[in-house]
C-alpha cells in the first residue's frame, strides 16, 4: 500500500512540476525553471525506483522447469530456509543437493512441512526436519491447507519470503521482505506449525 501512495504522489507532483514547467518557460524565469526541473527529476526518479522495487517481486513464469530453477536459486543462500509445501513436486535431484549442501556443509537451519510423507520428503528428512501436519487434528484434517510459500533467512531482518500462484496460464512467484503483511501472516502460520506438529511427535 505504502509504494501504490509513493507512486501515486510522485506522478501527481511530477505533472504539476510539468505544468509549472511549461508557464515558466515563455516567462523566461529561470529560477522557476530551474526549480521545477529539480522536483521533476526528483519525481520521476523516486516514482522509477519505486516502479523497480514493486515489480521486481514479481515473475512470471510458465515453463516447469524455470519455476524449479528460479525456487532452488532462491532457496541458495545462507541462513535458515523454511519451506511449507503441497507436496515438494517442484523439488529436483538438484534442489535436494543444494539443500543437503545448506545443512551440511554451510550448517543452516532447514525445516519443511507437508501434509504427508513421500519419497522426496523422506530423503530430504535424512538431513533436514520435516514434519507432517496433515492428520494432525483428526476430526478436520488439515491435507486441503492451502498456502504455499517459502522463507528464507527466517528469523533474520534479511527474511524473505516467494509465495506462488496461478494466473491464467502464468505461475506467478511473489516476493515479500520484512514488514510486508504477507510475511507476518505465513511467520504465524509457521509458528502454529511448529507448535503443533512438536505436540504430535510427543
Amino acid at each position: 500500500m505504502k509504494k501504490v501512495l509513493t507512486i501515486a504522489a510522485c506522478a501527481g507532483l511530477l505533472f504539476e512540476c510539468i505544468k509549472s514547467l511549461i508557464h515558466a518557460i515563455p516567462a523566461n524565469n529561470s529560477v522557476d525553471i530551474a526549480l521545477c526541473m529539480i522536483f521533476s527529476l526528483l519525481s520521476l526518479t523516486t516514482l522509477v525506483v519505486t516502479l523497480f522495487e514493486e515489480l521486481r517481486g514479481h515473475i512470471r513464469i510458465k515453463n516447469t522447469k524455470k519455476i524449479n530453477k528460479k525456487i532452488t536459486e532462491f532457496i541458495n543462500t545462507r541462513g535458515e530456509t523454511v519451506i511449507v509445501s503441497k507436496d515438494l513436486s517442484w523439488v529436483t535431484t538438484k534442489t535436494i543437493d543444494k539443500l543437503r549442501e545448506k545443512v551440511e556443509v554451510n550448517g543452516d537451519r532447514l525445516k519443511i512441512f507437508l501434509p504427508s510423507e513421500n519419497d522426496t520428503s523422506k530423503t530430504i528428512a535424512e538431513f533436514a526436519d520435516v514434519r507432517y501436519f496433515g492428520n494432525i487434528v483428526e476430526s478436520d484434517p488439515l491435507e486441503n491447507l492451502v498456502s504455499r510459500f517459502t522463507i528464507i533467512n527466517y528469523g533474520n531482518d534479511s527474511v524473505r519470503i516467494t509465495y506462488p500462484h496461478r494466473d491464467a496460464n502464468w505461475h506467478i512467484n511473489t516476493e515479500y521482505t520484512k514488514g510486508d503483511s504477507v510475511l507476518t501472516l505465513a511467520t504465524d502460520l509457521v509458528s502454529l506449525l511448529d507448535l503443533l506438529t512438536k505436540a504430535q511427535r510427543k
